[in-house]
C-alpha cells in the first residue's frame, strides 16, 4: 500500500508539474502574442499593402448578370456549368470547409462526378499544341473539333465581342465564405475561343485575332479582382494564350492590341495577403464560429473542445508566426532582381516533409501548426516558376513585336536592333539571329532551370518569317 501510495504521490506530483509548466507556457504566449501579430502586420504592410486597406482592395460582391450570362454563354457552346452547392461556397461548415483537406478530395469525387464538355481532350490538345509551335503558322483542327467549332461560331463570335465590355463577379464575402467561379468553365471557355481564333489563322493567316485575344484576356481579368491564389494560377495559363496570339499577329505583321502587361508578381502577393488576412486567429474565429480554434482538419481537431482554452494562446502566436513567414516569402518574391536569383533564394529557404506539411526553416521551433497550414499557402503550387515562366513570355512577346516593328521596307529583319535582347534576367538575354530568306530566330539564353509546368510547354524562342513567306 505504500508503495502504491508512493507511486500515486509521485504521479500528482508529475501532473502538478505538468500542468504548472502548461501553464506558464500559456503565460509566455499569452505575452508573446501582440508581437508577433504586429511583426506579421508590419511584414505585410512592406510586402503588399496596410492590412487595414485590405477590406477596401477585397470589397463585398453579390454575384453580378455579367456572370449569369458568362454561365449562359457556356450552356450555348455545350460547356456544363458545375453547380454543386457545397462546393462552390464556403458557407457549409465542418467537413464541407474549404480548408479541409478531406473536403477537398470530397468536392474533386464530386466534379470528377459531374458532366464533362464532350470535346475537353481534343479542345485541350489542339490549344497546347498551337500554343507550343514556334512559328506563326498553324494547323486546322481536326475534323470533330472543326465541326463543333463551326456550329457554334455565332455564338462564339458573340461571346468574344461582348466579354471585353463585361465584368463578371462572383459573390465574395471572405476568404472562408464566397462562391467560387467555375474555373473548369471558365477554362474551357477560354480554350473555346483560342481554338476558334488558331482555327481561323489556319485558313487566312490575315484573320484579325484582336478580338479573341481582347476576350481572352477580359477573362483573366474578371479572375484577377478576386483574392484567391487559384485563381491567379489560371490567370496566367489564360494570359499565356492571349501573348501566343499576340505573338502570331504581331510575327504576321498585324497590330498588337497594345494592354498593359500584368505584373504576377504584385498579384500573387496581395492575393497572398488576402488569403493571410483570412488566416488572422480573430478572423478565422469570426468565419468558422463552431470550430472552437478554427481547426478542422483531422491532425489539428485535438486542440478543440477541453483543451481549447488552455492552446489558444499557442495556437494564435503559431498562426501569426506562419503569417510572418508567408510574408516575407512573398516580400523576396517581389524584391528578388533576376530569375535566377529568386530561384536559388526560394530552393534554399524550402523543406517539405510529408504530402501537406511544409516547414520553412524561419518559422519558431515551436510552431508545428505553421508547417500544415502553411502547405496550403504560397509555395505549395509553384507560383514562383510560374511567375518567372510567365515573365520570360511576356519578355518574348515584347521581344517579337520589337522584331516584328524594325522590318525594313521589303519586310525583311534587320541583324541589330536597338534595344532589342534586355530582359529582368541580365543584359542580352534574349538573342536575335537572322535567316538568309531575310526573317529571324529569337531564342532565350541561358534560361533558368524551372520545373515543368503544366499544361502546353511553350518554348522560348520564336521564328519570324522573312518577306516571301508573310
Amino acid at each position: 500500500m505504500r508503495r502504491l501510495k508512493r507511486i500515486g504521490i509521485g504521479l500528482a506530483g508529475s501532473l502538478a508539474l505538468l500542468l504548472l509548466a502548461a501553464l506558464g507556457a500559456r503565460a509566455w504566449f499569452v505575452r508573446r502574442l501582440p508581437r508577433l501579430e504586429h511583426e506579421a502586420d508590419a511584414t505585410w504592410g512592406r510586402a503588399g499593402i496596410p492590412v487595414s486597406e485590405l477590406p477596401k482592395r477585397f470589397p463585398e460582391t453579390e454575384k453580378n448578370d455579367d456572370a449569369r450570362w458568362l454561365e449562359a454563354m457556356a450552356v450555348k457552346l455545350e460547356v456544363p456549368v458545375f453547380s454543386d452547392p457545397v462546393c462552390r461556397s464556403g458557407e457549409g461548415r465542418g467537413a464541407e470547409l474549404d480548408i479541409n483537406i478531406e473536403s477537398i478530395t470530397t468536392c474533386a469525387k464530386r466534379r470528377d462526378a459531374a458532366p464533362k464538355f464532350k470535346l475537353a481532350d481534343r479542345l485541350k490538345a489542339y490549344v497546347n499544341a498551337e500554343l507550343e509551335k514556334s512559328i506563326p503558322v498553324g494547323a486546322p483542327p481536326l475534323p470533330e473539333l472543326a465541326e463543333y467549332l463551326n456550329r457554334h461560331r455565332s455564338d462564339i463570335d458573340s461571346l468574344a465581342e461582348e466579354l471585353p465590355a463585361r465584368s463578371p463577379v462572383w459573390r465574395d464575402r471572405s476568404q472562408w465564405n464566397s462562391d467560387q467561379p467555375d474555373w473548369i468553365m471558365v477554362f474551357a471557355l477560354h480554350r473555346i475561343i483560342a481554338a476558334d481564333a488558331f482555327s481561323r489563322l489556319a485558313g487566312d493567316p490575315a484573320w484579325d485575332s484582336g478580338p479573341a485575344e481582347r476576350a481572352i484576356h477580359g477573362l483573366a481579368t474578371a479572375l484577377a479582382m478576386r483574392g484567391n491564389t487559384a485563381d491567379i494560377l489560371i490567370e496566367i495559363a489564360m494570359d499565356r494564350t492571349a501573348l501566343s496570339l499576340d505573338r502570331r499577329a504581331a510575327a504576321r505583321g498585324k497590330p498588337s492590341p497594345g494592354r498593359a502587361q500584368t505584373n504576377y508578381r504584385d498579384r500573387i502577393v496581395l492575393v497572398t495577403e488576402r488569403e493571410d488576412w483570412a488566416l488572422r486567429p480573430e478572423v478565422l474565429r469570426k468565419q468558422l464560429p463552431d470550430s472552437g480554434n478554427g481547426f478542422t482538419s483531422r491532425g489539428l481537431k485535438f486542440l478543440n473542445g477541453p483543451l481549447e482554452w488552455l492552446t489558444r494562446p499557442w495556437a494564435d502566436a503559431s498562426l501569426n508566426d506562419m503569417r510572418r513567414v508567408r510574408a516575407e516569402d512573398a516580400l523576396r518574391l517581389r524584391e528578388a532582381d533576376g530569375c535566377h536569383g529568386l530561384v536559388t533564394k526560394i530552393a534554399a529557404d524550402r523543406f517539405v516533409y510529408g504530402k501537406h506539411s511544409v516547414r520553412d526553416p524561419n518559422m519558431k521551433w515551436w510552431n508545428q501548426i505553421g508547417p500544415i497550414v502553411y502547405a496550403i499557402g504560397i509555395n505549395s503550387s509553384g507560383e514562383e516558376s510560374r511567375v518567372i515562366r510567365i515573365e520570360l513570355e511576356q519578355e518574348l512577346t515584347e521581344q517579337v513585336r520589337l522584331a516584328a516593328a524594325a522590318r525594313d521596307g521589303q519586310g525583311r529583319v534587320p541583324e541589330k536592333i536597338a534595344g532589342f535582347g534586355v530582359s529582368r534576367c541580365g543584359p542580352d538575354r534574349w538573342k536575335l539571329t537572322a535567316t538568309s530568306g531575310g526573317g529571324a530566330v529569337i531564342e532565350f539564353v541561358n534560361p533558368p532551370v524551372l520545373g515543368k509546368m503544366k499544361g502546353a510547354q511553350i518554348p522560348l524562342r520564336y521564328e519570324l518569317p522573312g518577306p516571301a513567306k508573310r
